[in-house]
C-alpha cells in the first residue's frame, strides 16, 4: 500500500497560501515571537489577572467602609495606555497586541482614617483659627498582571483522504506570541489509535478504518 507523505507542505508554499506567516520560524517547532514590551512571568510567580488583547481592564483600588480614598501614586512607571481613574478610583488599561506577557504594577494609596482638628493664633488679631487635618494611612500594592495570546492553528492538512493502511500525519503550524508559550495538543475528538505527539498528529490505519 502506498504511504501518505507528511502532509504539511514546503515552507515556500505555506508562505504563499498563508501570507500572515512571513517571518516564522517554519523551520524549526516553535514561532518566531512578535516584538513585545512585556517580560516573561518569574519562576514561582503567579499573575493576579490574566487579561485578553484590546478589552477594558478595571481594577478598583480596595476600600472598606471605615476609611475614605484619599490618594494615589504610581510607584512603577505602568505600561503605556495604563492609568488610575480618580472618578471611580480604579486602574484603566486597554492591552494592545504589541503589550502581551508579564507586567509588574506597584502603586502607594493613601486612606482617610480620621481628622483631627488643630488651632493656631492669628498674626493680627487675637482669635483662632482652626483647620482641620486629615489622618492618612499609605497602602502599597505590587502585583503581577499578565496579557495572553491564545494559540491559533495558522494551516491545515492538504491531503484528509486516503487509502486505509496508510498512515497519516500532519504538523501544523501554530501561533502564540507570547514570549514563555509551552504548546500543549490535546485530542478532543478521534477515532482509535490516533495520537498528537510532540507538535505532529498521526495514524495508522487498518481495513477497519475504512
Amino acid at each position: 500500500m502506498p504511504s501518505v507523505k507528511d502532509t504539511l507542505i514546503e515552507p515556500e508554499d505555506l508562505i504563499e497560501l498563508f501570507p500572515e506567516i512571513v517571518g516564522m520560524d517554519l523551520a524549526g517547532n516553535g514561532i518566531k515571537p512578535v516584538k513585545s514590551i512585556g517580560q516573561p512571568l518569574p519562576s514561582g510567580v503567579l499573575p493576579r489577572h490574566v487579561l485578553p488583547v484590546d478589552q477594558l481592564f478595571v481594577y478598583s483600588i480596595p476600600e472598606d467602609e471605615a476609611k475614605k480614598f484619599y490618594s494615589f501614586r504610581w510607584l512603577l512607571p505602568p505600561p503605556k495606555g495604563m492609568y488610575f481613574l480618580y472618578e471611580s478610583k480604579s486602574i484603566n488599561w486597554v492591552p494592545t497586541e504589541k503589550q502581551l506577557d508579564a507586567f509588574p504594577i506597584s502603586y502607594l494609596s493613601r486612606m482617610k482614617v480620621d481628622e483631627i482638628v488643630e488651632s493656631t493664633t492669628a498674626s493680627t488679631e487675637d482669635e483662632q483659627v482652626y483647620k482641620t487635618v486629615p489622618v492618612l494611612e499609605s497602602r502599597d500594592e505590587s502585583l503581577w498582571i499578565y496579557v495572553n495570546d491564545p494559540p491559533r492553528f495558522l494551516t491545515q492538512p492538504t491531503i484528509t483522504e486516503f487509502i486505509a493502511g496508510s498512515t497519516f500525519r500532519y504538523e501544523p503550524v501554530v501561533q502564540d506570541r507570547n514570549k514563555d508559550a509551552t504548546l500543549r495538543y490535546e485530542l478532543e475528538v478521534a477515532p482509535a489509535g490516533m495520537s498528537f505527539e510532540n507538535g505532529v498528529l498521526s495514524w495508522k490505519t487498518d481495513s477497519a478504518h475504512v
